[in-house]
């Protein structure tokens, strides 16, 4: 899209988020005072000025601006489908805009309409190859489409170009994870912890990767760096406790059950997993009390 194409002055004046408002990121200067006297004002322009009825001519972006500010509108409220319509018909007055077709695929991914998604993506992606975010959202559509030798090879080019981007390797080595290639994963997610090395996500997929392999000790280690960087983590807490049911471990998952009860005691999840895991140790007035301030949690969500 051109510089002075008003679609991207309105981008530059407020961040468009997937699904959300536009949020002013600065103010937007009030407008220079004209410096020309009215004399240079013909009478002709302004007779026109004030006849009614006088038909405006819009460029096609600028028709496309008014379709994409019509889709914010719409997100705002809630209406997804009419921002769809909308954006759908600012890209069908300006389909040289990335800018346009990136939101219009990331709405389509909310819609659920991914064959959509991925061919509004690769068209970004053609146009704009350094593109990182329409890169990332190219490579899990094609994931999710399962292709996944194809998105683990736009994650690897991501990495080429740009390794100091964290996401490429959370995405690239769970879905090395995820085809069961594990010494894969673990040496991607290295890289990442060897880069970062305050990475929770890192160290919490390490842990992860590690316990799907079996290797139940180093996915102890993992979870207990990623909790040594955040100790109030629901989710890195839940999955020690399991790797601790696995090793047969009552007594540390017990613990690490109740440290998370502690930051959360209206856990939801925490409560019917130590209920259940007190069933499996046949302590039922243990496992009942679980259940009971369970429900009435469910009761009354506030409580």
């Amino acid at each position: 899209m051109h510089a002075n194409n008003p679609v991207r002055r309105a981008a530059s004046v407020c961040l468009v988020t997937a699904f959300g408002a536009c949020t002013a990121t600065r103010p937007v200067p009030p407008p220079s005072l004209s410096l020309t006297p009215p004399a240079v004002i013909t009478p002709s322009a302004a007779k026109a000025a004030q006849i009614p009825g006088t038909p405006v001519v819009l460029s096609p972006e600028d028709e496309a601006l008014g379709h994409f500010l019509k889709s914010q509108v719409a997100l705002n409220d809630g209406d997804y489908e009419t921002a769809m319509t909308q954006l759908e018909q600012a890209v069908k007055n300006d389909p040289d805009s990335p800018f346009l077709r990136l939101r219009l695929a990331t709405l389509a991914v909310r819609q659920g309409k991914l064959a959509q998604a991925l061919e509004h993506c690769k068209k970004v992606v053609a146009s704009e190859p350094d593109n990182v975010d329409a890169q990332l959202l190219l490579a899990g559509l094609l994931s999710a489409s399962g292709k996944e030798t194809q998105a683990a090879q736009v994650y690897e080019a991501l990495l080429e170009r740009g390794p100091d981007n964290q996401e490429p390797y959370l995405y690239l080595g769970t879905l090395y994870a995820k085809q069961e290639e594990f010494q894969k994963a673990t040496a991607v997610l290295k890289k990442l912890v060897e880069r970062y090395p305050h990475s929770v996500l890192g160290y919490y997929y390490l842990g992860q990767t590690s316990a799907a392999a079996r290797q139940l000790d180093q996915a102890e280690t993992y979870y207990q760096k990623a909790l040594s960087l955040n100790p109030q983590s629901e989710l890195v807490l839940l999955d020690l406790a399991l790797v601790y049911e696995m090793q047969k471990k009552t007594a540390e998952a017990v613990e690490i059950y109740q440290k998370a009860l502690a930051v959360n005691p209206h856990s939801e999840q925490v409560r019917k997993r130590l209920g259940r895991f007190y069933l499996g140790q046949k302590k039922l007035d243990d496992a009942l009390h679980q259940f009971r301030v369970l429900e009435n949690i469910e009761a009354d969500p506030q409580e």
